[in-house]
């Protein structure tokens, strides 16, 4: 009872110093967090199609595709297969993987944090209309080196698919650096236009557009906390990727 009325009592002084939204993170019914929840999903939340079908239903992207950091952990050729039958509706459907390792889905063994890279493959400069950059920059030690050499991937009218981890798990391959938010991707490309982004979790195609980036804590933090974790915080966050979709911007064409 006695770490209960502590607790209590540092929440009470949290909300009163304005740490802590009390109508949105403070223990309640299941009645009132459900109105809660709804009313936030209400005025800033929008749910969306995350797949990657979708996005080419919604842009006028077409090949050839690039995969950059494209070797597959898991799974043989016939997952390479089926992974490239995504882009079997594209006018130009060649598929080019570069990864730093060979392996499944690999075309192309190439450093894309190397300032030279385009000295060894100049025929990749200005190439591709479509890229696909997932689930890669986290684990390169110059972001910005790579992310410049990725625009020079797209070609004139090209665009590009973004996903990265924001609030996720140290994961090696081979080491883990870095987490991006959504603002950080002007940043780390000035030369493309973002035209959408949102969150996605571990809910295959599912995505969350956020209206507003000040009001995400509200949205997603939660104050029940399981395992080891409760040991430091009493508050958490789900699993999330920022994915975003870009193209290139007509004065850098």
């Amino acid at each position: 009872m006695k770490l209960n009325s502590i607790k209590n009592k540092i929440y009470s002084l949290s909300t009163k110093l304005g740490l802590i939204n009390k109508k949105v993170n403070s223990p309640t019914t299941d009645t009132e967090l459900s109105g809660v929840y709804q009313n936030l999903r209400r005025k800033y939340i929008r749910e969306i199609d995350a797949s990657l079908t979708a996005v080419f239903q919604r842009y006028p992207i077409d090949g050839p595709v690039c995969h950059v950091g494209s070797k597959l952990y898991s799974g043989d050729a016939v997952a390479v297969d089926d992974f490239r039958s995504l882009f079997s509706n594209f006018h130009n459907r060649e598929v080019v993987g570069i990864d730093i390792e060979a392996g499944n889905n690999v075309d192309i063994v190439a450093d894309l944090c190397s300032a030279n890279v385009f000295d060894q493959h100049p025929e990749l400069k200005d190439k591709f209309g479509f890229i696909l950059c997932s689930a890669l920059l986290e684990h390169v030690k110059n972001p910005f080196s790579t992310a410049q050499n990725i625009e020079q991937l797209l070609n004139h009218h090209g665009y590009i698919w973004y996903s990265g981890p924001w609030v996720w798990g140290y994961h090696a391959y081979p080491d883990d650096y870095w987490r991006f938010s959504a603002k950080a991707l002007e940043i780390l490309f000035p030369k493309v236009e973002w035209l959408e982004w949102y969150y996605q979790g571990t809910k295959k195609n599912k995505g969350l557009v956020i209206k507003d980036l000040n009001i995400e804590r509200k949205c997603f933090v939660f104050t029940e906390v399981d395992g080891v974790g409760q040991l430091i915080s009493d508050r958490g966050m789900p699993y999330m990727n920022v994915t975003a979709i870009g193209r290139k911007k007509a004065s850098q064409a």
